[in-house]
């Protein structure tokens, strides 16, 4: 066996007159033709077919190797027989994908001088095989820490660039391929999860997918991620959550417990359901088969807006239906005169000065749509502001401020009054007063002296000044409506009497030593 591996390949090519080394497909075509071929390519089948028996056969992975280093030089042989290449391929990718210590690398070698020798003879099929390979050797863990890492902005950031890359340079032959295994990635992401919390995710998700749709010009079935959702019982009953505020699903991932119950929470995540199902509808709506790629969405919207409980959801789904209505309209009018079959290249060219026109029923909803998230987009970047009939009037008040050149101007008008410095914290309130206010200040002033002048502490001036009673309010207008002079010469007798520093405790301690005394004398007058 060593022999045979050791020589084979050198007998085999002095035979058929190759070179020593390398060779291409074309060079085996030609080959085939001569009559060196026709007398010994059954020894080339023999040791091709034996040598692929002993791999199946052996378990020591150094043997593997050595067995596949020797057949990699006699690989180019394989576009003779290509039942065989597949099966090459297959036990290549199965050593590739769970060989240990030098087998992965010595497979992958194999494998690419197979794809560089042969061309597309194996070139997808090697694509392919070792892609389901890496993915079926990956450890499919379930803890949190392992969602965790998907569901990170590093992971979904590294989605967003492979996916701008792939849609900017989309027609290289290079970049082109990797449009799939990408779309497959993000497809598993936004299901890894399938709950209400990773809605922003999931759309974001979307977005990718139809992006890489729009530039490679590639049907990705991103609807059912979409009407996925509405199915769910978060965004089919009303909220319980209140109004709460603006959420910006641009900016977040997850979406906590309470922000769930609220009503600007399900409004965001409906519409940019609408907005992305209409992209992705849209992007098709000048296909041949619009009709029959837009029935189970229509369906399914239809049965939404019989369980949905919110009026104004139903509203929107109702007007996203009638446009693909009329969108089926618009293209079964053009399909019934057509004359290819489904399967023609004219079937690309259907509708085609129309969609550069831009003409469709959904072509021209989209383009409304569009506007409306950019606009709602626009007030949440202005303000914070609640969803709700008037949630944009902040942002509108906004634009009306004027720029810096216009500040003495402003200065002169009677407006500006409105925002001094009484209006801002810790500003000085009594210099833009107006006189009526100033009057109410001084004639709560003079209660609060004449409080004072009684012997009230502090703390009792906070309960009076908060409950009043009727006989207090009497009594105040009266003492208003005297002279003013009596008021000041009370004061100064007051002042006299009592200390100026005199402290609650202070008070109690003095009434407590006077109901003494009274107490004593009483007990005298008694005895």
């Amino acid at each position: 066996m060593l022999f045979t591996l050791s020589e084979m390949d050198r007998i085999l090519r002095k035979l058929l007159k190759l070179p020593d080394s390398g060779g291409k497909k074309e060079t085996i075509i030609e080959l085939m033709n001569t009559k060196q071929w026709r007398n010994y390519n059954h020894l080339v089948k023999s040791y091709l077919g034996n040598a692929l028996h002993v791999l199946n056969q052996m378990t020591d992975t150094k043997m593997i190797s050595f067995t596949l280093r020797r057949l990699q030089y006699s690989s180019v042989f394989l576009a003779a027989f290509p039942s065989l290449l597949r099966k090459y391929i297959k036990v290549a990718l199965h050593f590739w994908g769970t060989g240990g210590d030098a087998l992965p690398v010595v497979s992958f070698l194999f494998l690419r001088d197979l794809c560089v020798r042969l061309g597309s003879d194996c070139l997808d099929e090697c694509f392919r095989g070792i892609y389901k390979a890496y993915q079926c050797s990956m450890p499919h863990h379930s803890s949190q820490e392992a969602y965790r890492k998907v569901y990170e902005w590093k992971f979904i950031n590294c989605l967003e660039l492979w996916t701008g890359a792939i849609c900017t340079y989309s027609s290289e032959a290079d970049f082109r391929p990797l449009a799939y295994p990408l779309t497959q990635i993000i497809s598993g992401v936004a299901r890894l999860v399938p709950t209400a919390r990773y809605f922003p995710l999931r759309l974001r998700c979307v977005k990718m997918l139809n992006r890489i749709s729009a530039a490679t010009g590639t049907f990705i079935p991103v609807s059912m991620l979409l009407l996925d959702m509405l199915e769910m019982k978060e965004l089919n009953r009303p909220p319980t959550g209140g109004v709460g505020k603006a959420v910006d699903l641009r900016t977040t991932l997850k979406a906590s417990n309470p922000i769930l119950k609220t009503r600007a929470f399900q409004e965001a995540c409906v519409l940019s359901v609408v907005e992305e199902l209409a992209e992705h509808l849209a992007q098709w709506s000048y296909s041949v088969a619009f009709f029959e790629l837009s029935f189970i969405p229509a369906v399914r919207l239809r049965s939404f807006c019989k369980c949905t409980k919110v009026e104004r959801f139903r509203k929107e789904m109702r007007h996203l239906i009638r446009k693909i209505e009329a969108n089926d309209e618009f293209t079964n009018e053009r399909r019934a005169s057509v004359t290819f079959l489904p399967n023609d290249n004219a079937a690309t060219s259907f509708l085609e000065d129309e969609k550069k026109m831009g003409t469709s029923p959904l072509s021209q909803y989209v383009t409304t749509l569009r506007q409306r998230a950019q606009q709602r987009n626009d007030s949440m970047m202005e303000s914070s502001v609640l969803v709700g009939e008037k949630s944009a009037v902040f942002g509108k008040k906004l634009d009306q401020i004027p720029d810096s050149d216009e500040e003495d101007d402003i200065k002169n008008d009677d407006g500006a009054t409105v925002f001094s410095s009484s209006w801002l914290p810790g500003g000085d309130s009594r210099a833009n007063l107006p006189k009526e206010e100033e009057k109410k200040k001084k004639k709560k002033k003079k209660k609060k002296g004449m409080e004072q002048d009684e012997g009230v502490g502090d703390d009792e001036d906070v309960v009076e000044d908060l409950v009043l009673s009727s006989d207090e309010d009497e009594e105040d207008t009266a003492e208003e409506d005297g002279n003013e002079e009596q008021l000041g010469g009370s004061r100064q007798q007051n002042k006299k009497q009592k200390p100026k520093n005199l402290s609650n405790k202070n008070v109690r301690s003095h009434h407590h030593a006077k109901n003494n005394k009274s107490k004593k004398r009483k007990r005298a007058k008694l005895n």
